[in-house]
């Protein structure tokens, strides 16, 4: 008997598939409509190409119109929309069809495929096929010819390479740093001359410049490259030039004057009732009758824009990151103006506006255990209150103090059963983390990583990491313990404690955090009749 219903069940679907991958789904078409059926790219020089694979693959993901896809590998999903387009076509069965199954028919559009063999086109020029060019071929198909496949293909050329890098600016101080810089180039000879490679070489000339000074130089002073193909066959000569400001010859370099440091900020205290008072060569601007309430140090040590230096953009940088990093502050705004006296200097106005010292947040638990009457103790209700306390300021140094307690108890509702009781799990648990906003190598663990040197490049870990450890890690002390008692059945009670560091602006995805050394302390024993009643 159940070989037969199988045997009906298959013949049904035999018949389903037959009847639903012969539907004509081009009948629902207009007289002038087509529907596309296959994207297709071809090469007409594949020898110029050195991955010919690669090069399809990131072509084709220009198609700026696709074909329909099939639902279950036979079913086309175009169909489904045509069949459930009808006003009449209410049911839930249509509308899930619609949602789910159906796709809106690819009806061919010309439009839509100049404007892919144009990104086409574009697309090997920006990769160094500067002579590339794409077009392509509408092939009819199908009883009724209501059916499309286009072929686009691609002509490519030779793709051009770097010979030599010639560096200029009519602005002869910027010309003689290109010229002492032009050794770093990423545009070698022998690379491909790629649009990717000059937009990386214009970041690099930029960076350089506004990291030692030039503080209006902008990549859009960096020119259009200028290639010169008439050297060698399939080579190219590149001129690159930073051209000078729009109302000068020479760009200008500043160094940092002034820092004035609102920390502070409020937009209604009037400006002039503010206090100054000078810590290690920054001007602290305080509201009257008030003292610091993040010691100024802190603040010192965070700010990389000394007076008298050259400006840098990574110490602009690094500055905001490093004041918004100490958690006390909710906003960091620095504002840079020329000084009236000395248009040679930029002076700094940071304003951080104060967060919240005190933060007080708790959260409250409730959920019920289904559990087997076999078991013994019967359903439980439990109970869980999780209060916790943030201190963004704990020693005046914007250290972050969060302090987390949870208590928690699960009940037996028919505790008037002589077999059960009332109390059937506790669980306690408190925790305490201390961030301060600076790296400390308490062990020296890091700095012998740093000095054992293996090589002649350095040690185990390269300069930079140590850099960036100084610069964006937080060093991070931890105590917990944690209380768990089973009715009849065990306590177990765990102090924990370790320190590590928490690393951020690291990542461009979030955070990592690198625990150097754990301490910890486990206890776990049995209950019995004893110790229960202590």
């Amino acid at each position: 008997m159940r070989k037969l219903r199988f045997l009906t069940f298959f013949v049904q679907i035999v018949i389903l598939l037959l009847v639903l991958s012969s539907c004509n789904t081009t009948k629902f078409l207009a007289g002038d409509e087509q529907l596309l059926t296959k994207n297709s790219i071809k090469l007409l020089n594949p020898k110029d190409v050195k991955n010919k694979t690669s090069l399809k693959y990131e072509l084709a993901s220009l198609y700026k119109q696709k074909p329909n896809t099939n639902f279950l590998f036979f079913f086309p999903r175009e169909w489904f929309y045509f069949a459930t387009l009808d006003p009449q076509d209410t049911t839930k069965i249509d509308r899930w069809q619609r949602r789910v199954i159906a796709e809106t028919p690819a009806i061919y559009s010309q439009y839509l495929a100049d404007s892919t063999a144009r990104s086409m086109e574009y697309y090997l020029q920006y990769n160094g096929y500067y002579n590339a060019n794409v077009f392509y071929d509408d092939v009819l198909s199908g009883k009724d010819r209501k059916k499309i496949q286009i072929t686009y293909y691609a002509n490519t050329g030779k793709q051009f390479t770097i010979d030599t890098a010639f560096f200029s600016s009519p602005d002869t101080n910027i010309h003689r740093i290109l010229k002492e810089i032009s050794s770093r180039t990423l545009l070698k000879r022998g690379e491909p001359l790629t649009r990717i490679v000059y937009e990386q070489e214009k970041e690099r000339i930029t960076s350089y410049l506004r990291n030692n000074g030039y503080a209006d130089v902008y990549a859009n002073y960096v020119a259009p490259l200028d290639a010169d193909t008439t050297y060698q066959t399939g080579r190219a000569n590149i001129y690159l030039e930073v051209l000078p400001p729009a109302n000068d010859s020479l760009h200008k370099r500043y160094r940092v004057g002034d820092v004035m440091i609102y920390s502070q900020y409020d937009p209604l205290i009037d400006e002039a009732e503010l206090l100054d008072t000078l810590v290690k060569g920054f001007h602290f601007r305080l509201p009257p009758n008030s003292t610091f309430k993040v010691r100024p140090q802190v603040v010192v040590e965070s700010v990389h824009l000394r007076t008298g230096d050259m400006y840098s953009q990574a110490n602009y940088d690094l500055t905001v990151r490093q004041l918004s990093a100490l958690g006390i502050y909710k906003f960091v705004r620095i504002q840079e103006v020329i000084d009236s006296e000395d248009p040679t200097k930029l002076n700094f106005r940071i304003e951080l506006t104060r967060n919240k010292r005190m933060e007080l947040g708790i959260d409250f638990e409730l959920n019920y255990t289904n559990r087997s009457a076999t078991s013994g103790a019967g359903n439980l209700i439990g109970v869980f209150v999780s209060p916790n306390l943030r201190n963004r300021n704990l020693f005046r140094g914007a250290e972050l103090l969060i302090t987390n307690f949870s208590a928690g108890v699960e009940i037996n509702p028919n505790f008037g059963d002589t077999l059960s009781r009332l109390w059937n799990t506790i669980d306690l648990r408190t925790q305490a983390d201390l961030y301060f906003p600076k790296f400390y190598d308490y062990l020296s663990v890091w700095r012998g990583l740093y000095s054992a040197r293996i090589s002649k490049k350095g040690g185990i870990i390269s300069d930079n990491y140590y850099r960036l450890l100084h610069e964006n890690a937080q060093t991070r002390l931890t105590a917990s313990y944690n209380y768990l008692l089973l009715l009849d059945f065990y306590s177990y009670n765990l102090f924990n404690a370790f320190y590590g560091y928490d690393m951020q602006h690291f990542a461009a995805n979030g955070s990592h955090r690198y625990i150097v050394n754990h301490i910890g302390v486990d206890y776990l024993r049995p209950v019995t009749e004893d110790n229960f009643k202590e």
